[in-house]
This record gives structure tokens, C-alpha cells and sequence, in this order.
């Protein structure tokens, strides 16, 4: 039941690593460093989907960034902290691109890792957002069977 759940804490943690780290050769040693943190705190991981959502942030990074930039027009989202900013983009990457995992779902997992791993006002600020996107996600959605 919570493979997923650690999947997405250790996607989060990798990509908070490898932004610092700045460089995609490191993106395999620090997601199996970081897996194997997490085996060693007895999780189970499921280990594919953490891969995914690695995969997923970095092949449309774009499409996300930009999604996530139209929503938060007013606040570069540069400017959006790096824990609250990498919760968005997996978050976003899943609504976008996993149509398997309900919205409230994936929202839900996003809010709980923005209270364990943000600010106080992270898991309000984060909610909001991906609000946003599932919104607009079905919009374009009926857009498109019209």
C-alpha cells in the first residue's frame, strides 16, 4: 500500500539531491543511494514508479515547468522553494501523464509530502496549485472531445 507513497519520497529526495548536484550523470548514483537509505529504514519502495517519476520529471520538464509557470503567473517559479517546487513537478508530471492514478490521489500524496518534507504553508500552497492543474488538465481534456 505505501510503495507508491515511498516511491514518490524517494523520487522527491533524488531530484532534491540531484538539484544541487547540477549534473545528470549523477542521477543513477543518487537515486540508488537513495533507495538504499530507504531499504535501510525497512520501506518498501516500489522502485519502478520511483524510477518513472525520476524519468518523468526530466522528459517533460518542460510541458511541466510550463503548466506549472501558468498557474503561478504572478510568483516566478524559481522563486517557489526547491522542496515545494519538486513536489509540484512530480505531482504535476503524475496528473499529466499517469491518466491511472485519480487526481485526488495524486494530490493527496502531494500534500502529505509537502507537510512531512515542506513548510507550514507548504501543503496549503501545493494543494491550491495542483487544484489548478487537475482543473485545467480536464478542461483541455473536454477541450479536445469536443
Amino acid at each position: 500500500m505505501y510503495q507508491r507513497t515511498n516511491a514518490r519520497k524517494t523520487a522527491l529526495e533524488s531530484l532534491y539531491l540531484l538539484h544541487f548536484n547540477n549534473t545528470d550523470s549523477a542521477t543513477t548514483g543518487i537515486l540508488n543511494n537513495t533507495i538504499d537509505l530507504s531499504l535501510k529504514d525497512n520501506k518498501t519502495i516500489d522502485l519502478d514508479y520511483a524510477k518513472e517519476l525520476i524519468e518523468g520529471y526530466h522528459k517533460h520538464n518542460l510541458q511541466i515547468n510550463n503548466t506549472l509557470k501558468q498557474i503561478i503567473s504572478k510568483w516566478e517559479l524559481e522563486r517557489v522553494s526547491v522542496v515545494d517546487r519538486i513536489i509540484l513537478q512530480i505531482a504535476t508530471y503524475e496528473l499529466l501523464f499517469r491518466n491511472d492514478i485519480p487526481p485526488k490521489v495524486v494530490i493527496n500524496e502531494a500534500i502529505e509530502l509537502a507537510k512531512e518534507y515542506g513548510t507550514v504553508k507548504s501543503s496549503a500552497f501545493v494543494n491550491g496549485i495542483l487544484d489548478r492543474v487537475a482543473f485545467l488538465k480536464n478542461e483541455r481534456t473536454k477541450e479536445l472531445k469536443n
